[in-house]
């Protein structure tokens, strides 16, 4: 037990939840399949709205994501995609449909669909859609060969409404690309945990798979499957 509160104690010491500064944030564009895929300026803030801001963001998870994803087209090759919590960069996904995916769905927050959309209106992909997607309310028949999130879990209350819809989304296979940065050790513990408890098998990414010059040491991307072993 006083391993358990010194654990703790130690857990919210490193749970400043402080961000370090956008690593890509001069960053116009990246090369997806010979195409370029042009990063977003910072979105109008709707209504002033706290989802509307966040998704307006192109957070550096969603730019390591979409340059890991150019690396694996094999991966999206002919296969449906979604991305949950795409805000308003929607990288991977977009970097999904550009790799020959058959459909890609963006989804997010009611809050989040206008600049989704104008973002969507914007970049020359075929076979996107946007969807809302609440992950509390569950995953509403949406289904995916390819799951992609990046930077989607900062805070407690949002792991398990997220593990609920990623095992969802793969309870018939395939698989769950997972960009994250942490913010919170604690949260990391509860993520982790909330994937194992509903026989999830995440595996970490040697940093040297990532894209060259998409390796930040803040960010982190796994690959999670239901049950055994992450196949390449």
């Amino acid at each position: 037990r006083r391993a358990d509160v010194a654990t703790a104690a130690v857990s919210r010491r490193r749970d400043p939840k402080a961000l370090p500064g956008r690593a890509f944030a001069t960053l116009a564009a990246l090369d997806v399949n010979g195409a370029s895929l042009p990063l977003p300026k910072h979105d109008e803030v709707v209504d002033g709205n706290h989802a509307a801001a966040t998704a307006a963001t192109p957070w550096d998870g969603g730019v390591v994501l979409a340059a890991y994803a150019a690396t694996r087209p094999e991966v999206f090759r002919g296969k449906r995609i979604l991305e949950l919590g795409c805000g308003a960069a929607a990288l991977p996904g977009l970097a999904g449909a550009l790799l020959g995916a058959t459909s890609v769905i963006l989804t997010d927050v009611d809050e989040a669909l206008p600049v989704v959309k104008r973002r969507v209106d914007s970049v020359a992909a075929p076979n996107v859609t946007v969807a809302a997607l609440d992950w509390r309310g569950g995953v509403g028949g949406l289904a995916a060969d390819v799951v992609l999130a990046a930077d989607v879990v900062w805070l407690q209350d949002l792991v398990e409404p997220f593990v609920g819809c990623a095992a969802a989304l793969l309870e018939t296979g395939g698989r769950l690309l997972l960009a994250h940065q942490t913010r919170s050790t604690s949260v990391d513990d509860a993520l982790f945990a909330a994937l194992a408890r509903r026989g999830l098998a995440c595996s970490e990414v040697p940093r040297g798979d990532l894209a060259p010059d998409f390796r930040p040491d803040h960010i982190r991307v796994f690959e999670v499957v239901r049950g055994g072993v992450v196949n390449s």
